[in-house]
C-alpha cells in the first residue's frame, strides 16, 4: 500500500482544508493511505503525523485555515533539519511528501527533493500568488474577494462622512493582492512595493480629487514591510504604518484621512468557490503523480490546463 504525508508549510491559506479533502479522497479511491504533519515541518522532526480519517475531513472543505496546523521551521532550514525530515519519511515508509507551499515552502521543498532524493510533490497555496511557477495558487481568490467585501462596507461610511481612506493589504513582496483589488475597487490610488507614494503625493492627490467635488477618495496601500524579512516584526510595522498616517496628517493639516489595516482577515477568509474547485483539482493531480511515482514536481494551473512541472526548472 502507498503512503502519502502531506504537510502545510509556510503561512495559512484558505482552500487549504479542501485540498487535504481531495488528497484524501482521491487517494482512498486508489486504496492509498494519507496522514497528515502537524504544524508544518516540525511535525516530521523527531515527530510522527497522524492518519488521516473520514471523521476529521467530513466538514473541512469549507473552513478556513488549516485543519493539521502550519508554519515555519526553522529547524528545517539546516542540512541536518532537512535530513532529519527525509528520515521520518523513509522510516514510515512513505511514497511521497505532498507540500501546500508558497514561495518560500517551495524553496524548502525543492531542497528537499534536492539533497535527499526524497519524492516532494508541491500545490501552490498562498493567498500572496508569488509561486514561480503558477498564477493561480490556493487562497488568493478567496483573499481577495474577502478584501473588495470590506472595502464595499468601508465606501458607505467614507462617503457618509466625507472621507478619504487608506486600506492596507497583505502581500509581503507580491503586488498581487494590492493590484488585483485596487483595479477591482476603483481605487485612487494604488500604492506598491512597485509604485510607492510619498505622504505628500498621496495628500496631493486626494486633494486634487476634491476639489474636483469627490466626497471621499480610496488609497490601496500594500502592507510597507521589507520584503527580504525572514520574519515578521509586528510591532515596528504597526508604528511604521502609524508614523506613516501621522504624517500625512501633518501635510493634510487635519484627521480626516483613516486607515484600515485588514491584516489577517484576508487570510482567515472563507474559501471560496474557485479555490474549492482548485484544491479538488490540485489533490487529484497530486494522488495521480503518486501512482505514477513522479517526484520533484509542483502541480499547476497553465494555459487553462492542469499541468505536473519540474521543481528543478523553475
Amino acid at each position: 500500500m502507498k503512503k502519502i504525508c502531506i504537510v502545510a508549510s509556510g503561512g495559512d491559506a484558505p482552500g487549504m482544508n479542501a485540498c487535504v479533502k481531495s488528497v484524501y479522497v482521491h487517494a482512498k479511491k486508489m486504496g492509498f493511505q494519507v496522514w497528515g504533519a502537524k504544524n508544518g515541518y516540525d511535525g516530521l522532526i523527531g515527530k510522527e503525523p497522524v492518519l488521516l480519517e473520514d471523521s476529521m475531513l467530513h466538514y473541512v472543505s469549507g473552513l478556513s485555515g488549516c485543519f493539521l496546523g502550519c508554519g515555519r521551521s526553522a529547524a528545517f532550514r539546516t542540512p541536518e533539519g532537512t535530513q532529519a525530515v527525509a528520515d521520518t519519511l523513509m522510516r514510515m515508509g512513505f511514497s511521497a511528501l505532498v507540500v501546500l507551499a508558497g514561495n518560500g515552502s517551495t524553496r524548502g521543498a525543492t531542497r528537499l527533493w534536492q539533497t535527499t532524493g526524497f519524492p516532494v510533490i508541491v500545490i501552490p497555496a498562498t493567498i500572496d500568488n508569488d509561486v514561480p511557477f503558477s498564477k493561480h495558487s490556493l487562497g488568493f481568490s478567496s483573499a481577495i474577494e474577502e478584501c473588495i467585501r470590506h472595502i464595499d462596507n468601508l465606501k458607505g461610511t467614507m462617503h457618509a462622512k466625507g472621507r478619504d481612506h487608506i486600506v492596507q493589504l497583505m502581500g509581503w513582496g507580491s503586488t498581487a493582492i494590492a493590484d488585483t483589488v485596487g483595479q477591482a475597487a476603483f481605487a485612487d490610488i494604488i500604492d506598491t512595493v512597485e509604485n510607492r507614494h510619498t505622504p505628500e503625493q498621496i495628500v496631493a492627490k486626494f486633494a486634487e480629487l476634491q476639489s474636483k467635488g469627490s466626497r471621499s477618495n480610496l488609497m490601496i496601500m500594500q502592507e510597507r514591510v521589507d520584503p527580504n524579512r525572514k520574519t515578521a516584526d509586528v510591532i515596528n510595522e504597526t508604528i511604521e504604518a502609524a508614523r506613516f498616517l501621522q504624517q500625512i496628517h501633518k501635510i493634510a493639516g487635519c484627521e480626516d484621512i483613516r486607515m484600515t489595516t485588514l491584516g489577517h482577515l484576508q487570510r482567515g477568509a472563507p474559501p471560496s468557490c474557485r479555490d474549492r474547485w482548485l484544491a479538488f483539482h490540485y489533490g487529484k493531480l497530486a494522488v495521480d503523480c503518486v501512482k505514477k511515482s513522479k517526484g520533484g514536481v509542483a502541480i499547476t494551473l497553465a494555459g487553462g490546463k492542469f499541468r505536473v512541472v519540474n521543481l528543478e526548472e523553475q
